[in-house]
């Protein structure tokens, strides 16, 4: 039995907007502590924006990489007047525009495989070039547990 991309992605997608400043891009990632954003205009996916593009635009001449970066630090950061020319910026313009998507009548697997071998930690599912949705590996892990349930897995009763 094969699975599709539509029966497993998030429906429920928080995306950016290419008019946004960086300063409203901050608090997004703050308030919702995702590591990136599809970013959309009257509903159709224009990019994708990551912390790694707001930091870069924000200290564009520091080797500053996220990994090390918490949210709330990523926010304090753009509060510097080293940041303050990023506040003048907007998504649209650090955001990246090719954006590897796919259809919710995709197979699952070729989903998978695409974001393994194109090493990305989500993908934008796409209809008529409107966003519907977003795939991530939590989704396989729900996907997987949801199926180990309903095949009857009980865990091994743990001592403590």
């Amino acid at each position: 039995m094969d699975l599709f991309v539509s029966g497993v992605m998030n429906k429920n997608v928080v995306a950016a907007n290419a008019s946004m400043n960086l300063e409203e891009l901050g608090s997004l990632f703050t308030e919702h502590r995702f590591s990136g954003f599809p970013v959309v205009d009257d509903g159709v996916l224009v990019g994708v924006v990551t912390t790694s593009d707001l930091v870069k635009a924000s200290f564009p001449t520091d080797n500053v990489t996220t990994s090390t970066h918490s949210n709330r630090e990523l926010r304090r950061m753009l509060a510097n007047p080293l940041g303050n020319v990023a506040l003048q910026m907007s998504v649209g313009d650090v955001m990246t525009r090719d954006v590897i998507t796919v259809s919710p009548q995709d197979y699952l697997r070729d989903a998978a495989d695409l974001m393994y071998k194109n090493r990305i930690h989500r993908v934008f599912v796409v209809n008529d070039k409107k966003l519907v949705g977003v795939l991530s590996p939590f989704d396989f892990v729900k996907l997987y547990v949801r199926k180990r349930i309903h095949a009857g897995y009980r865990p091994p009763a743990r001592d403590f």
